[in-house]
């Protein structure tokens, strides 16, 4: 039956074995598809070899992992997955304006209306806010409510 190694080998360098002539004899495992091993002994110079051969080739996977190139033709162009209404230049001059005009009317705010408006809108509670603060509930609510309304009279 013909196996496929998927890894090389595994050294297992403290079953180093002594053996007869001098020879220091390592066993090398070969995982195969089937999940079965198989344990093989060599000699020390061989298992030197393939562990060096391991090493490089695991070098050259990280260098191809971290170098890889990537080619702006595998992608298509066409449909609204790459561009799409927004990004039309009169779109653009158009949000701008609505931002500037956001902001104009945030200015007539104090600045403690205006913190308390943007906690508010990245999702705290009122009572949050007024934890946070460390201030009453209803300070914090009726400053919100005059905010709004205050933003609403110059929008």
């Amino acid at each position: 039956m013909l196996w496929v190694p998927i890894l090389s080998c595994a050294l297992l360098y403290p079953s180093a074995l002594p053996r007869q002539k001098g020879y220091i004899m390592k066993k090398v495992i070969y995982k195969f598809v089937n999940g079965e091993h198989k344990e093989i002994e060599v000699n020390d110079e061989i298992a030197n070899c393939i562990a060096e051969f391991e090493k490089a080739e695991r070098a050259n996977d990280e260098r191809e992992r971290y170098h890889r190139a990537y080619s702006i033709n595998q992608y298509d162009y066409s449909g609204t997955d790459v561009s799409s209404l927004k990004d039309e230049p009169s779109q653009v001059l158009e949000s701008k304006a609505y931002c500037g005009h956001i902001n104009a009317c945030l200015s007539h705010l104090s600045k403690t209306q205006q913190r308390r408006l943007l906690l508010l809108s990245e999702g705290l509670t009122v009572a949050e806010i007024a934890r946070r603060e460390g201030v009453a509930f209803n300070v914090v609510k009726e400053s919100i409510e005059a905010a709004r309304k205050k933003f609403l009279k110059y929008f």
